[in-house]
């Protein structure tokens, strides 16, 4: 089995719906597609093939966001949309929560941000392969801050890994990473339908 094929299964244990949006190769100076066998780095004559790249662990991957979050919406409908409403009620000087801190008032005040939009707290540290291990996972996790606060951590989503013996290179694993995001805010909405009783359902596209 090979690395990626391993980083897939321990992923995939705990984010069955998670599905690869593809591997990226990484040397030094530049990162490349899977789909290339041989990899020019610009400006050197060095060249590098996939199969040694991949050998060394030199290769990170980022995650389908869209498909994560529409499940965790999608699994506490109910309770994201009570939330949603009682962050319009909360006072103005109060702060109990990410949700009502100063920026996220402002944004919300000046119309940049609407009633429904998300927003999410990311962090990522390194974790030991195994024990004797000198190679590193490194995830990129997130939460949905207007979900309650108890039910952040319980759906807390991967959104890439990165793999190797040294820290990542985090301009490069962000950027990534912020990549995804930018193309859910251009192209995803999703719609708050109501049903009787009054129980709330998200409808994604």
């Amino acid at each position: 089995m090979s690395v990626e094929e391993n980083w897939y299964s321990l992923v995939g244990i705990k984010h069955a719906r998670a599905r690869l949006l593809g591997v990226i190769l990484y040397t030094q100076s530049q990162n490349y597609d899977m789909m290339a066998a041989l990899c020019q780095t610009p400006g050197c004559n060095t060249v590098h093939t996939v199969s040694k790249l991949r050998h060394d662990g030199s290769f990170f991957t980022m995650l389908d966001l869209k498909s994560q979050i529409s499940h965790v919406i999608k699994l506490n409908a109910e309770a994201l949309h009570e939330n949603l409403m009682a962050i319009q009620t909360q006072p103005v000087n109060s702060v109990t929560d990410i949700t009502n801190a100063a920026q996220l008032k402002e944004l919300r005040q000046s119309g940049v941000l609407k009633w429904q939009d998300l927003t999410i707290t990311f962090n990522t540290d390194g974790s030991p392969v195994f024990r004797s291990s000198k190679s590193s996972i490194w995830p990129i996790q997130f939460m949905l801050n207007e979900l309650p606060p108890q039910l952040r951590m319980k759906n807390a989503i991967v959104g890439g890994l990165w793999f190797g013996p040294k820290h990542p290179n985090m301009a490069l694993f962000l950027s990534k990473f912020v990549q995804e995001l930018d193309k859910l805010a251009v192209t995803w909405t999703f719609i708050w339908h109501f049903s009787y009783p009054n129980l709330c359902k998200s409808w994604t596209n």
